[in-house]
């Protein structure tokens, strides 16, 4: 059986005549549809949820946690907490693949929250926070009728192992607030686990802080609680917290920030009062504060500004969320305990562009825990200077900071001099900025907002698959990143329209397995290939890292680990990618050369659209061995911005061998991309024998019918016009006989 054909016909008259008009009318379709593609140059397409989680009654899934070691997802909504199956979300059918808790707020509780002006939906359970500890036990931080509190839960069971406790400065019971948690076991004083948080708290919500709650022992406080300054907005200005991360000895804070003052001199600070800013924060886990300057006041705290920019000082200042990914597949335990074991980590962050700029467009910066700690560590800090005109922020000289430098974890910081810790105080911002890996965004879109950000990867090869939600158009962007090449191989493999119209409130992801997406009404299980989609689609199946495509069946299926070997499969990173400009080169020299020739037939006058999978390239195409100017267009030939070649008014002399290429591949006499035999019909055209020739002659004969329906339609419309004005004028005419016959009279 033949494979489909490539080329989409689109018109087929069945007389050797060229028909003048037709280019005219079918040109402004094909352009525009040409443009389209070429705007979004990716794969759109709808998917739907392998398996969806959907109980009765239930609403606003607000949650989501991965354990892979217990194959659970943890699901948090109102009113009730899930422990579900990863590789089955709807499977409830034993206690070993799925638990439920519920979650009751008391009558009196109830009565009280709403009696302080609270609304019904405030006054619920709600889940905020979910952590999960080295014994697979989990910590909940909920808020119960506008009280946050802490619950140890049985990871298998739910069952509850200790009695919850009121714990302000963890979530907020405010649902609309932009908060972020962090928990970790290592790192901390005396070996203690500890929760920090970038929150904010207070009756009227006026204390932002990142803060790290008292370390306690047998239900003794050990260390007082820490945060940051409320009393100076250079520490922390209105932030919008956004995630945080335990790596090493310190804790990172990602937030978005605006500026308490103008600013002339300071591009890393930002130039004008209530400018918004993107900032990291970074803090040492094993910080106790100062013994009197800084009591109980983080003497670590260090920020600098985050630049995701294009040319020409563009920025992208708003960060909207992050995703962690380490550069080898350890355990976050050992990561966090041994970070030199783990290579270097990457922080992949979605960014919107300032609400009042006309372009509204959105971007993906990835940013190096190693650059960033570069800056910490070495960088120059900016001081402050005020005067009447304005904040003017300067670096201040290295030989003016003290051995023990701001931002540097100490055995003990109360040890710290007082003169030690004013310098830290006021020397919170670094003078430079942590640019982008590669420099540049990689990737950006106009219209779009990036809002959500998941990760998977990197495998062997250094490939990254990401997944971003982007809110405007309610789909998911698939984008491949590769870290081992410089400065760019990223490709936008996907755009997945998703079923469902509500508002997506998280995602997680199970590596290389499954994305999972919470809403208001559900959570839906998607497997992450999605490689039927791809149909025959060689290049674009074979890029994708969870796909494989097979020659002999011509169809793609998710990889399996034997066809990286295997004859037969085409598997992207199978060969090295020194010898190649690109990654997608790799794939696509490979599916060239099992290119096949696919027969296209078309009658006199038809036009059809030749597919080219150049990928963004300059496409080449040659008939019969000779090239086809693509610098001009002909009657007959319309190079489509996609790369495709349309064939307009079809005769007989276009008939022959249609090969594509691209200019590199030209060049480098790499096989076609693609090659038709096209066949143009002339002979049995007139005399039609087969289905597809009497349709061709029935479209001939309904185009004559529309033209002529249409001309006769316009002669009756003449016809009556010319009619309505014989009338005007012949009664003008006797009205002027008339006139003239009275005057004459008189």
């Amino acid at each position: 059986m033949s494979p489909p054909i490539s080329g989409t016909v689109l018109f087929c008259p069945n007389y050797r005549r060229s028909l003048a008009l037709f280019p005219l009318l079918i040109f402004p379709l094909i352009f525009l549809n040409f443009l389209s593609s070429a705007v979004h140059s990716s794969f759109v397409v709808p998917i739907e949820p392998d398996n969806v989680f959907l109980p009765p009654g239930v609403r606003s899934f607000r949650s989501l946690l991965v354990n892979q070691r217990l194959s659970s997802l943890y699901v948090g909504s109102r009113d009730h907490f899930f422990r579900l199956w990863l590789f089955n979300v709807n499977d409830t059918s034993s206690a070993a693949l799925f638990a439920h808790r519920s979650l009751n707020v008391r009558a009196e509780e109830r009565e009280e929250c709403l009696r302080l002006g609270n609304s019904e939906r405030e006054c619920d359970f709600w889940v905020r926070n979910i952590f999960l500890r080295s014994d697979n036990n989990l910590l909940i931080c909920s808020s119960q009728a506008m009280k946050p509190q802490l619950s140890l839960l049985d990871g298998q069971t739910l069952a509850e192992l200790d009695e919850a406790k009121t714990q302000i400065g963890i979530c907020s019971p405010h649902d609309e607030l932009n908060t972020t948690a962090v928990f970790t076991e290592h790192g901390n004083p005396d070996g203690l686990p500890a929760l920090y948080s970038g929150i904010r708290t207070g009756l009227s919500l006026e204390n932002h802080l990142i803060y790290r709650p008292p370390l306690m022992r047998d239900g003794r406080e050990v260390h007082p609680a820490l945060r940051t300054s409320i009393y100076d907005s250079n520490w922390l200005n209105e932030p919008q917290f956004v995630a945080s991360f335990s790596v090493g000895p310190h804790v990172f804070f990602f937030f978005r920030e605006t500026l308490s003052a103008d600013c002339y001199n300071c591009p890393s600070a930002g130039t004008g009062k209530g400018t918004t800013v993107s900032r990291v924060a970074r803090i040492c886990k094993n910080d106790l504060g100062g013994r009197q300057v800084l009591r109980q006041v983080w003497t670590s705290f260090v920020k600098a500004r985050l630049n995701c920019s294009l040319p020409g000082a563009f920025h992208f200042d708003r960060i909207q969320a992050v995703s962690r990914v380490d550069e080898s597949p350890l355990s976050s335990a050992d990561s966090s305990s041994n970070p030199s074991a783990s290579g270097d980590t990457f922080f992949y962050a979605t960014f919107t562009a300032a609400e009042q700029s006309a372009l509204g467009a959105s971007a993906i910066c990835a940013f190096s825990l190693r650059a960033i700690n570069q800056l910490f560590d070495s960088g120059l800090f900016l001081e402050q200077t005020v005067s009447g005109s304005g904040s003017w922020w300067n670096p201040t000289p290295a030989d003016q900071v003290p051995t023990n430098r701001p931002g540097t974890c100490q055995s003990d910081s109360h040890q710290l001099t007082d003169e030690e810790l004013h310098f830290a105080k006021s020397h919170l911002l670094m003078a430079e900025s942590v640019l982008p890996f590669g420099g540049l965004p990689l990737l950006h879109r106009h219209g779009a907002l990036f809002s959500q950000i998941v990760s998977d990867g990197p495998d062997r090869l250094g490939r990254v698959v990401l997944f971003i939600y982007d809110f405007n158009h309610h789909s998911l962007l698939k984008v491949f990143h590769r870290l081992s090449v410089v400065p760019f191989s990223v490709f936008l493999l996907a755009i997945y329209r998703i079923p469902s119209t509500k508002k997506l409130h998280v995602m997680a992801i199970l590596p290389n397995e499954y994305l999972y997406l919470a809403t208001e009404e559900k959570v839906s299980q998607f497997r992450l290939g999605q490689c039927v989609l791809y149909g025959s689609d060689c290049v674009r199946c074979a890029r994708d890292p969870y796909c494989s495509w097979s020659i002999a069946r011509r169809q793609c299926f998710p990889t399996d680990s034997s066809h990286s070997g295997a004859v037969g499969w085409i598997v992207s990173g199978t060969r090295s990618t020194v010898t190649f400009s690109s990654p997608a080169d790799e794939v696509t020299e490979r599916c060239a050369k099992y290119t096949k020739t696919v027969a296209v037939t078309v009658f006199p006058g038809d036009s059809v659209h030749l597919k080219c999978p150049s990928e963004g390239q300059m496409a080449q195409w040659k008939h019969n061995g000779r090239k086809i100017p693509s610098e001009e267009e002909t009657p007959h030939f319309v190079h489509s911005m996609s790369g495709g070649l349309v064939l307009l008014n079809a005769t007989e002399a276009m008939d022959g061998t249609y090969e594509c290429t691209t200019e590199e591949s030209a060049n480098s006499q790499m096989p076609s991309l693609a090659i038709y035999s096209l066949r143009v019909d002339g002979a049995d055209c007139a005399r039609p024998k087969s289905v597809e020739q009497f349709r061709s002659a029935q479209r001939e004969w309904c185009r004559r019918m529309d033209t002529y329906r249409s001309n006769l339609s316009k002669w009756e419309s003449i016809r009556e016009a010319n009619g309505q004005g014989k009338d005007l004028c012949d009664k003008n005419a006797e009205m002027e006989r008339r006139t003239d016959s009275g005057n004459f009279a008189a």
